[in-house]
């Protein structure tokens, strides 16, 4: 499948969420959202052959940076990040895509104001 497919699977099903901040999608036009905001990124990774029949499968990592205004505490950026582990659980089919592996949080840092 196509990495433009994969992206638009993965894309859609997360603005298909309720409760998450704007999404700023990675070099688009405009500027970064005043407030809150997530941003996903698709990275993907070696194809490889799996079973007998030599079927390829694309590989890749699915990360969406959460960005909360510094100040607000690390509550609300952990709030955003359920939501989100849990419309990605681990064998969630997409079109043409499923999830085989958990996702994680990662501590979080300040970066300027966020």
């Amino acid at each position: 499948m196509p990495l433009v497919d994969i992206k638009t699977s993965l894309f859609t099903h997360l603005e298909a969420q309720g409760g998450l901040p704007p999404i700023h999608y990675p070099n688009t036009d405009g500027d970064l959202p005043t407030g809150d905001f997530i941003s996903p990124v698709v990275s993907p990774s070696n194809t490889e052959s799996i079973g007998l029949a030599t079927t390829d499968q694309e590989i890749g990592t699915f990360r969406v940076a959460i960005f909360v205004k510094k100040g607000k505490g690390e509550l609300e950026a952990s709030r955003i990040a359920q939501i989100i582990l849990n419309a990605f659980p681990r064998n969630l089919a997409l079109e043409g895509v499923r999830i085989d592996v958990a996702g994680s949080i990662r501590p979080s840092f300040f970066d300027e104001n966020w």
